[in-house]
């Protein structure tokens, strides 16, 4: 985050990779330099950006199923060995698999509830004794009496890895591989007593992603359209993205420091854990 911050200070625009930071305190610190400068700041949470995710949230926003009472997040990869790839590994350097992997799970929390923090989290997991870094957690994150959420990441295995959205109305069902989609299934429940578990009504929409490039992952062609979020909020002059507010950010972070702090990884970079909620 020095680098972020110091191009900041340097009065460069930045777009950084996600996660943002260690932590909510050096997220904290990159956004109050990016506003004392005057600077762009967002963090590259590209799976936001695909049109795929752009109609979820119209979706969602737009009443489609109604008020949204659950969402499931999962996100699981069978990571290389500490040999083959020692970041994954690395505790100093934020390896484990919440802020890899968790993250993606993490961050459609504020999109689909709002940018705040919820009632209460719960997250347990398992820390590799060596490395001292998670393998894998759950978390069940509750907002109010009507709504939560349940997310899991892994570095152990390949998992589903779809996101599953549930309202009052119907419910969504975004395809594998989630992080970088290109397909959605919205269902519509019917609105009588007689028929409201029934699906009366299925669409999918389907977003070929345009194959421009040569990339090292299947789907990093998608990262253009962060790069194109980018450019128009430069062009409008803006300092962040009104698709991914600097408020989302540290929400996101919040809730990662807080999930991290209940499964048993630290970091030096954190100095003293403490709850978020």
């Amino acid at each position: 985050y020095q680098s972020v911050v110091a191009a900041l200070n340097s009065g460069k625009h930045v777009l950084c990779e996600k996660p943002i930071g260690m932590n909510a305190r050096e997220c904290q610190e990159m956004i109050d330099a990016a506003y004392q400068n005057g600077k762009f700041l967002m963090e590259a949470m590209w799976t936001r950006f695909f049109p795929c995710y752009r109609k979820l949230r119209e979706l969602i926003h737009g009443g489609s199923i109604g008020e949204v009472v659950h969402y499931y997040g999962d996100f699981g990869a069978a990571m290389p060995s500490a040999e083959e790839a020692p970041r994954f590994w690395r505790n100093d350097l934020g390896g484990g698999g919440l802020l890899d992997l968790g993250c993606y799970v993490v961050n459609p929390l504020t999109m689909i509830f709002g940018p705040k923090m919820p009632r209460s989290i719960s997250c347990t997991g398992v820390v590799d004794p060596t490395h001292a870094v998670d393998t894998f957690a759950a978390a069940t994150v509750i907002y109010n009496d009507r709504q939560y959420a349940q997310l899991t990441s892994s570095m152990l295995r390949h998992t589903f890895e779809e996101t599953l959205i549930v309202g009052t109305k119907g419910k969504i069902r975004v395809h594998y591989p989630a992080h970088a989609p290109t397909k959605l299934t919205v269902y519509i429940f019917g609105e009588t007593p007689e028929t409201q578990r029934q699906v009366l009504n299925e669409q999918t929409f389907t977003f070929a992603v345009p194959q421009k490039y040569k990339t090292m992952f299947p789907g990093s062609e998608g990262m253009m359209y962060e790069v194109e979020e980018v450019v128009q909020c430069l062009d409008e002059e803006r300092t962040q993205s009104p698709n991914y507010t600097w408020h989302e950010m540290m929400t996101t972070m919040k809730m990662l420091d807080e999930m991290r702090r209940q499964v048993g990884v630290q970091y030096k970079q954190d100095g003293r854990a403490k709850s978020k909620l």
